[in-house]
């Protein structure tokens, strides 16, 4: 008799009385304390939010995360004493490249309300490199204290899988004509996979049935080349990595090397004098002979 193990995935604690799972505070434009306990959602800590500047945000950054494995964000959010802050969150995936934004309905006066965002509506779902989301004014000025608790990403009970490029790396350089390694790496997340295939923009390069996942791109001309891969899987399903560019160049870079020592020739006396020098003015200066020429004599 065997048995098999399956290890569900769980939700991740973003912030429970303290910043959890690497999770970093990046926030602008604001004092803020996660260790508050004015007014607490569970547990004993909550985060206190003071906007000091027009479009301050709560940030919070983590390094990549594959959003495959989720399907919500959620926290709970109260206004304080004022409420009818007006926010909006998005996320960036990867770090630095913003998503589409949600307005929140304006908040609660002294009260708690949970916060439930599907990563659909942020944009980023099933993407490998989610690494940052942000509660921010939407005003343009600055607006009453608020404060957040028990943040999450809610697991995902039924995750797409998810395809990653390993090679080429973004920005990289070839020389015409060029040989492109790809290559791509594949999580299953339990379902069935078919094939990766490897594209160059809408133009299907090659694909491969097993890993490890690979392809050898010959003879590329010059240009500049978007390419990603796409896992397929179940019924004919699939799910896109995130593209690479790269650039294909015209020439190979050439490697000049000067060696100072090689081929050295002494200078002649010949060349050195001095011009309408006398005779003792030349035996002064120990000058081989006396030249002739400049402004004067042209």
């Amino acid at each position: 008799m065997f048995l098999t193990v399956v290890a569900l995935a769980q939700d991740q604690a973003v912030y429970t009385d303290s910043l959890q799972n690497s999770w970093q505070d990046w926030s602008w434009n604001s004092t803020r304390d996660f260790n508050s306990s004015v007014a607490v959602h569970s547990g004993s800590k909550s985060i206190v939010f003071t906007l000091t500047a027009a479009w301050g945000a709560l940030s919070l950054e983590h390094s990549d995360i594959n959003s495959s494995a989720y399907i919500n964000l959620t926290f709970w959010i109260n206004g304080g004493t004022t409420g009818g802050q007006l926010l909006k969150v998005y996320a960036e995936a990867p770090l630095g490249t913003s998503h589409p934004s949600t307005d929140l309905v304006p908040l609660p006066t002294n009260s708690w309300r949970q916060i439930t965002l599907p990563l659909t509506s942020l944009g980023i779902t099933n993407l490998p490199n989610f690494a940052r989301f942000s509660i921010q004014d939407r005003t343009g000025s600055v607006q009453p204290i608020f404060y957040v608790d028990d943040i999450t990403l809610v697991t995902n009970a039924n995750p797409l899988p998810s395809v990653s490029l390993t090679s080429p790396a973004g920005g990289s350089s070839y020389a015409a004509p060029a040989s492109i390694a790809l290559a791509a790496t594949v999580v299953t997340n339990g379902h069935a996979i078919t094939k990766v295939q490897f594209y160059n923009g809408a133009t299907l390069l090659n694909e491969d049935t097993s890993p490890p996942y690979s392809f050898t791109w010959m003879s590329v001309g010059i240009g500049t080349y978007s390419v990603f891969a796409r896992v397929v899987y179940d019924a004919g399903a699939s799910v896109d990595s995130t593209p690479a560019n790269v650039t294909v160049t015209g020439s190979t870079p050439v490697t000049i090397n000067v060696d100072a020592q090689l081929n050295r020739h002494s200078i002649s006396p010949m060349i050195y004098g001095v011009a309408f020098a006398s005779a003792s003015q030349l035996l002064d200066l120990n000058s081989p002979m006396n030249r002739s020429g400049g402004n004067s004599e042209t």
